[in-house]
């Protein structure tokens, strides 16, 4: 009996003297000492039990009576002592909570940030049609105004006259004037002056397109020859030259259009008679 209560003592307060250890150290103590004699493995409760077996090597092991009733409870109390406790079930649900609250808090500050929806309107009134302004062709000049054109006007005299007498006509850089024409092959006519002398250097007629001129061509060379004389040189099957004479003006039939060039005596009566042949070429 006496060996009971110094053990039951010695789990309550220790080795007898002044220290006096906690509750914890001293079961430490007492579990310690529950081990198997034969491996050395812990031993598991058993309720008080005098016998028992070792659940790792299975020697068979009795434990004085009056050490296993004495023992055994306070094994029990150890055990209940270090279980860590189960985690509550709160801080899950406030876990959940959380999330479910920012959840919210994002799809309310999208939906804030999300402009509103255009209001779905009806079908919209038609524009009302703006007036339009007609492109209006240039009009073209009759062959038979060019003879009114001074040929021996200085550039300055043919800024002052010749866009009142065409208004039809463009003017590039103050010394081409550019028209259309009614020519049926030669569509467009091109006078340029010259600074340096002031005179009037050239008249190009463009021919109206390649097919245009392909097609014309057997018909339209012996024409022009036959008004101006025996062509000066040549280079078939497009570009044929006249050279000036008295009563005609230097001429040159290339693949793009006839050229007229200018001297300072080329005579008014040449230059209305090379339009004159050109004019009766047309068909």
């Amino acid at each position: 009996m006496r060996g009971a209560r110094e053990t039951r003592r010695a789990l309550r307060f220790g080795d007898a003297g002044c220290s006096r250890e906690p509750l914890r150290a001293t079961l430490s103590a007492v579990v310690a000492m529950l081990k198997c004699p034969n491996c050395g493995a812990p031993l598991q409760e058993s309720g008080g039990d005098v016998r028992r077996t070792c659940g790792y090597c299975g020697a068979l092991l009795e434990l004085p009576p009056a050490a296993a009733r004495s023992v055994a409870p306070y094994l029990v109390a150890q055990t209940q002592y270090r279980q860590p406790p189960a985690t509550p079930r709160t801080g899950r649900l406030a876990l959940l909570l959380g999330v479910g609250v920012i959840s919210a808090v994002s799809v309310i500050i999208m939906l804030l940030m999300k402009p509103p929806s255009p209001v779905a309107a009806g079908p919209a009134a038609p524009r009302a049609a703006l007036p339009s302004t007609p492109v209006l062709a240039p009009h073209a000049v009759a062959w038979s105004r060019l003879q009114a054109i001074d040929i021996h006007a200085s550039v300055e005299r043919t800024k002052a006259t010749l866009p009142a007498a065409f208004p039809e006509a463009t003017v590039e850089q103050d010394k081409t004037y550019r028209m259309d024409l009614d020519h049926p092959i030669l569509t467009h006519a091109r006078y340029s002056w010259e600074w340096g002398c002031s005179c009037l250097e050239m008249v190009a007629f463009d021919v109206k397109d390649f097919n245009t001129w392909t097609r014309v061509r057997d018909t339209f060379l012996p024409c022009v020859e036959h008004g101006l004389g025996p062509v000066s040189s040549s280079s078939p099957p497009f570009d044929y030259q006249w050279r000036a004479r008295a009563d005609i003006a230097r001429v040159r039939l290339a693949p793009d259009g006839v050229y007229l060039f200018f001297e300072r005596d080329t005579s008014d009566a040449a230059y209305r008679k090379v339009l004159n042949v050109l004019d009766r070429c047309r068909k």
